[in-house]
């Protein structure tokens, strides 16, 4: 009576005891990579490399999905498109270098009797990831001030009062309502606001208060703008808790394209 013993490369595997340690295959990669973005992905494979005794392989793999995770989140930050493409690109791509770069250690990990982590384990890690990376996220909006904009231009954790029929100040963090009102009136009698439909942006935190106004392209770059809207800062400071006031110029889109402290 034969026995049976597994098979590696058309060769019975060597009778050791089965390996002691679990690794992820492919397909556990690719669903850490879509629910928690690159760098939950490239978690699971630099656990991998790690139990299989390719230490910098593992340093090398969190490099480059913490990398591709913060070029998504600078892409949501700072362009007007969309970063959902960039977002399916790198999914696909993590999942590919899974399958090019580890599929025949998984194989053959299993073939020696090793063992797999679950696809609901991947889930949870990419899960966390997330977390990790929301809230690191939303701490550098807030500490940077760049919360408001980013708020006003998906919706998120802001208000808005309208000044006359058209303009709004939009307001955000712990800025009042009766502080928006005062702004926007103060703005009014400055001649800014002129019933256009102008938008200007407030938000006070943490990181101090910043106000925010929506200009046409290029008025970042223009030296007499950017002067000019220093001196309105300057003159509406009173209405919102006085200086230092971040003065952001954003575009149409809301995305911050000049920042500066105005004290």
């Amino acid at each position: 009576m034969s026995t049976a013993y597994p098979q590696v490369g058309g060769y019975p595997a060597p009778q050791y005891a089965p390996p002691a340690y679990r690794l992820y295959d492919s397909n556990a990669v690719a669903v850490a990579a879509l629910f928690g973005g690159p760098l939950a992905g490239t978690v699971l494979m630099a656990s991998n490399y790690r139990k299989l005794g390719q230490g910098s392989n593992s340093m090398l793999a969190l490099l480059l999905g913490a990398a591709a995770s913060v070029g998504v989140i600078y892409l949501s930050l700072k362009s007007t498109a969309s970063p959902g493409v960039a977002e399916i690109v790198l999914f696909v791509c993590t999942w590919v270098a899974a399958r090019q770069l580890q599929d025949q250690a998984v194989k053959t990990h299993v073939a020696w009797g090793g063992q797999l982590y679950s696809r609901g384990r991947a889930f949870g890690i990419a899960i966390a990831t997330a977390v990790v990376l929301g809230a690191a996220f939303i701490g550098y909006l807030v500490y940077t001030g760049q919360w408001q904009s980013f708020g006003a231009q998906y919706g998120i954790g802001q208000s808005t009062v309208t000044i006359g029929t058209k303009d709004q100040v939009i307001y955000s963090g712990t800025a009042t309502e009766a502080e928006a009102t005062a702004l926007g009136n103060a703005l009014k009698a400055a001649g800014y606001l002129q019933d256009r439909g102008v938008t200007v942006l407030l938000s006070k935190g943490t990181g101090g208060t910043v106000i925010g106004f929506v200009v046409q392209d290029g008025a970042w770059n223009n030296a007499t703008d950017v002067s000019a809207f220093e001196t309105i800062v300057r003159g509406v400071a009173s209405t919102v808790g006085g200086l230092p006031i971040e003065l952001h110029l954003v575009n149409s889109s809301l995305v911050v394209e000049k920042d500066e402290t105005i004290k």
